[in-house]
Parts: C-alpha cells; structure tokens; sequence
C-alpha cells in the first residue's frame, strides 16, 4: 500500500482533439529503433526487477517487447531469464518510486453566507482553500545485456507527474498514476529496441500559386481524386510535370507518391526538386527525413534476420 508523506485530496483532468480533416496519401512503412545496436538481438530473457513496482514493470516490458512485431510476426522471442537460457539477451532493473507533497497557493472561492426564504443568496463571502501539489517520481534503473556481458541499451530516464488539488476536492488515486508512466517506460523500452511499422496520412501540397489557369483545374481535380482513388490521384500528377513543370506542390505530390510505392530513390529525387523549388516549404525536407529513417530501418531489419 502506498503513503503520502502528508494527507491530501486532489484533482484530475483531461483534455479533448478534435480530428483534422485534409488531402492526403497513406504511407505504409518501417521505421528505425532508437537504439541501433539492438538489431542483433532476437531473444530477450526478462528478470523480474527491484523496488516496490519492479515486478510491475518487468511485465510490462516483456508484454510491450513481446508486442513487436513486423508484418504481423513477432520481432523478438521473449521469456523470464530463467527460462530463456539461450537468448542473445537478458534484461533487468530496478524501480524508484516517490510521491512527495508541498504546500501550494490557495485558491480562492466564493460562498453564501446568508439566503432568503426562497434559497436566493443574499450575501456572498470570498475565502481561500488551502491547496497542494503532489509529485509522482519513477526512476527506472533498466539494462539490457547480451549473454557475453556487451551493454546494449540502458534507460535511467526519470518521469514525474504532478496534480494540484485543494482541500474541496476528491482525493486524488496515486495507483493509475503509477500505471501509467510504467506504462510509457515500457513503450519508451519497446521503441528503443524494436523497429516499428506503421501507416501516417501525409497531407498532398495544395497551392496553385503561380500555376496556369488550366493546368492549375487539372491539379486542383487529382488533389480532389485522392479521396476517392489513391492511384489514380498518382497518375494524375505525373501526368501534369510536362504541363506545370518545376512546381513545389507538384513535385512534392509525386515523391509522396513514389514514397507510398516504396520508390525511395524517385521519391528522394522529386522532393530534392521540390526543395529547389520552393525552399521555404518544409514537406518535402520531411519526406526526405522519412525516407533516411526507413532505409536505417531496412539495415537494421537486414541485420536482425542475418540477411
């Protein structure tokens, strides 16, 4: 059971995103771990780790590794140490856990001090409620070793969150608090080591500035056409270069085009012309980084599967 270093209530929050709706193009594709000198690794022994939430968050790791996967398959092989005898890899660590809380600024309300027969306020007095903010800090102590010793990865990264409440309010649940940075510790964990694959809508560049009348119409319908027919959008832009010519949103459009194909090289040249084009634009520097982190992708999968 966990303890306060003083009695508190607290507050909890949330926030809402509404959805953006634009123009663009799926991109499927693989993209780097964080950690490159973890390709080798294709079995991971998982120890149960120190502290009050080590257990906790050793099996959140194994699950978050075990979730990997690329094209459906699993990435790595995962089992407690003392099972996995000969992996290329063992894992453990340690959990710190402080919930700490200190004297914050009151905040001030109003009250009725006085009504009417008819429950009608008459007369309204301020006063202040004595508030507090508390601070959850989980330090994980994570190393990943290979079998012959070789540090691979480690994680030392401190996450905190705080709440401030006062005294009119709930007490606040320090638990799923807990649970959830144990949570991103684990995700943390998982995209440091494994690669992951992914599908982003990229938005298509829509300006027609400096475009002809004409031309500009037929570009204006293959930006409409990628809501309906991905391919057919493609071919439309390719279609409009002898027409338009060196126009950023046109050039940027077919790269993204050739990257959705998986054309890294036709896709690199466009954005590149894209650029010359119009330099402020930074989509097209975008792509390219895409592109860059997919290609580190392809070696480290290259090395994972001894290809």
């Amino acid at each position: 059971m966990r303890t306060l270093k003083m009695v508190v209530v607290g507050l909890g929050l949330g926030t809402l995103a509404m959805p953006v709706s634009a123009e663009t193009l799926r991109v499927v594709g693989v993209y780097p771990a964080h950690n490159g000198d973890a390709a080798e690794v294709q079995s991971i022994g998982i120890e149960q780790f120190g502290g009050i939430d080590g257990p906790t968050l050793s099996i959140k790791a194994a699950d978050a590794l075990r979730s990997a996967s690329i094209d459906g398959e699993p990435y790595f092989r995962v089992a407690p140490a003392s099972v996995l005898r000969d992996g290329d890899a063992v894992l453990s660590g340690s959990v710190a856990t402080d919930v700490d809380v200190y004297r914050a600024s009151p905040k001030e309300v109003e009250t009725c001090v006085k009504r009417d027969d008819k429950n009608k306020c008459l007369e309204k007095r301020k006063e202040k409620v004595p508030c507090e903010q508390l601070t959850l800090s989980v330090r994980p102590t994570i190393r990943l070793y290979s079998y012959d010793g070789v540090l691979i990865h480690d994680d030392d990264a401190e996450s905190q969150r705080q709440v401030r409440y006062c005294a009119d309010e709930s007490e606040p649940a320090i638990d799923p608090m807990v649970d959830e940075v144990l949570d991103e510790i684990a995700a943390r964990l998982r995209y440091a080591l494994a690669p992951q694959q992914r599908a982003e809508d990229i938005r298509v560049l829509e300006t027609r500035k400096g475009m002809e009348k004409e031309p500009g119409r037929a570009f204006r319908d293959a930006i409409a056409m990628t809501k309906r027919d991905e391919e057919m959008a493609c071919d439309a832009f390719a279609a409009l270069e002898p027409t338009i010519g060196e126009h950023v949103s046109l050039l940027f459009n077919i790269g993204l085009c050739a990257e959705a194909g998986g054309d890294f090289e036709r896709a690199q040249e466009y954005y590149r012309r894209a650029i010359k084009a119009d330099p402020s634009k930074s989509n097209p520097g975008e792509g390219l980084d895409r592109i860059r982190a997919r290609q580190e992708a392809e070696r480290q999968l290259a090395i994972h599967h001894g290809d």
